[in-house]
């Protein structure tokens, strides 16, 4: 049987970007709004900003023994140098077959340290610069009659 200590945990930017998931996670089927939430469900960690979640990796990683750690933090304005900055993160807390660039398909890998694996998704969709909003503005159709609207008022 699970314990709280084997919850795997999901670290976001801030609630904007829980939020967005977790309605992903309901749109999609997963039943992910049931309290008290099952245990095979990761529990998302909204940690303020973009620096919080780097300055985290680190320790969250290694407590993370033989668990999940998930990651979702923005490219802002440029995704190479954002792996890089995650990508030395990773290496500190010794994960495994890190590439010089982030797949499209996302990051996994182990750490050595905890036995947990680790993933990252860096926004809006692990090849461009931009954040949380782009990332949304891709999942709406150009066709939609509210976009226009919707992006003249943001």
């Amino acid at each position: 049987m699970e314990s709280a200590a084997d919850r795997s945990f999901m670290h976001v930017e801030g609630n904007d970007d829980m939020h967005t998931l977790v309605h992903l996670l309901i749109k999609h089927g997963i039943d992910y709004d049931t309290e008290p939430r099952p245990m095979g469900y990761p529990e998302f960690k909204a940690v303020g900003n973009d620096v919080k979640v780097l300055r985290g990796m680190e320790t969250a990683i290694r407590a993370a023994s033989n668990c999940s750690v998930g990651f979702v933090i923005d490219a802002n304005s440029d995704i190479e140098n954002r792996w890089k900055e995650v990508r030395e993160k990773l290496a500190a807390a010794k994960v495994d077959d890190l590439p010089e660039m982030i797949s499209k398909g996302a990051f996994i890998g182990t750490s050595a340290l905890s036995h947990a694996k680790v993933g990252v998704w860096i926004m809006p969709d692990n090849e461009h610069d931009g954040n949380l909003e782009d990332f949304l503005r891709l999942l709406v159709a150009d066709k939609d009659p509210l976009i226009g609207h919707a992006e003249q008022s943001t």
